[in-house]
């Protein structure tokens, strides 16, 4: 483990951060209270009528998106690219709405793997996996149906009510410091990861402000019913994130992956992520700590920790299951050494 603690200056020189960023003000600390899905976001909701493709767009396969037409886009006063909450029954789900289309109308079109993610009878009882799959058959994926679309994606529950309920919620704190430490898919959508938010605040030297979103369902399958990747998640869908990222110059975020191992990826300086990479490493001598590439890198615009980050310069550390169960306050402990002690 190093003593090097990436003060603004040495991110600027980093490339880490912009000179316009040395002006930012930074929220007081208030770790007392922890909100869940605050009023801050508008609510809007329609019947919709949710459907193949057809001739909408037949190249779009994604389980996580759904194509909206004008007239429901318009209705739900929401635009490309914003996450919405499909429930239909005694099921919902979260997705990221495409590009519009002018093809029919109070419609979302949407493949048929992502229509099972809404479907009840689908799921199993082992969804809890290592390596957890949206799921691809389904009475749903052949059959139009209506649904209720909301654009308000989180509610206001503790986390206690929500593990009861299968629900989503935020959690949010301010810090001391410009770092924002997220956990976008916390609870059992890749567990452990929100713990380590927590477990990186009480071991850094400086307080950083701390957003994690956390959802559940019971007897498995929160991975399907909540996760969209982090490449489509939109900051101003969830109510309590903006305020945070506003004053927040860099950001570092957890997540799982499949592979075997940690990997190092976001859209910071190699310098920088390979100083995290050896800070575990030195933690976890026999385990595989390596920066991202190919799928894992996420060193674009689109991925949440770079939105956030000032110049897209967000740290994204991936991790497996068994990793996670075994060692997730260890690789907490020595992101928070590296980059705030």
């Amino acid at each position: 483990m190093t003593d090097k603690h990436y003060t603004r200056r040495q991110l600027l020189v980093a490339g880490m951060v912009s000179p316009a960023a040395l002006g930012i003000g930074i929220k007081a600390i208030d770790n007392a209270t922890a909100t869940q899905g605050g009023d801050s976001t508008p609510e809007s909701e329609r019947t919709v009528q949710v459907t193949g493709f057809g001739d909408a767009d037949d190249g779009v396969a994604s389980p996580t998106l759904v194509i909206p037409d004008d007239s429901t886009l318009d209705s739900l006063d929401a635009s490309s690219g914003q996450q919405i909450r499909l429930e239909y029954q005694d099921e919902y789900a979260l997705y990221t709405l495409g590009p519009e289309t002018t093809t029919g109308e109070n419609a979302l079109y949407a493949s048929g793997q992502a229509r099972c993610r809404i479907d009840a009878d689908s799921y199993r009882e082992d969804e809890e996996t290592e390596c957890p799959t949206y799921g691809s058959s389904c009475d749903l994926a052949t059959e139009p149906f209506e649904a209720t679309a909301k654009t308000r994606i989180t509610v206001d529950q503790s986390p206690e009510e929500a593990r009861e309920n299968g629900e989503l919620i935020e959690q949010a704190s301010d810090g001391d410091t410009d770092l924002l430490v997220l956990a976008p898919h916390g609870g059992m959508i890749e567990p452990h990861t929100d713990e380590q938010v927590v477990q990186f605040r009480d071991a850094a030297s400086e307080t950083p402000a701390t957003w994690r979103c956390r959802g559940w369902r019971p007897g498995g399958g929160a991975f399907r019913r909540w996760h969209v990747p982090s490449t489509e998640l939109d900051l101003e869908s969830f109510a309590e994130l903006p305020s945070l990222a506003a004053d927040a110059s860099w950001a570092v975020s957890f997540h799982g992956n499949c592979p075997a191992g940690v990997r190092i990826g976001g859209g910071a300086p190699e310098s920088v992520r390979r100083a995290v990479r050896d800070a575990i490493a030195e933690e976890l001598p026999s385990e595989s700590v390596e920066l991202a590439d190919g799928r894992y890198r996420n060193a674009g615009e689109n991925v949440l920790v770079n939105q956030v980050a000032d110049d897209g310069a967000g740290i994204w550390i991936g991790q497996s299951r068994p990793i996670r169960e075994q060692s997730a306050d260890a690789i907490a402990t020595a992101t928070a050494s590296e980059l705030l002690e």
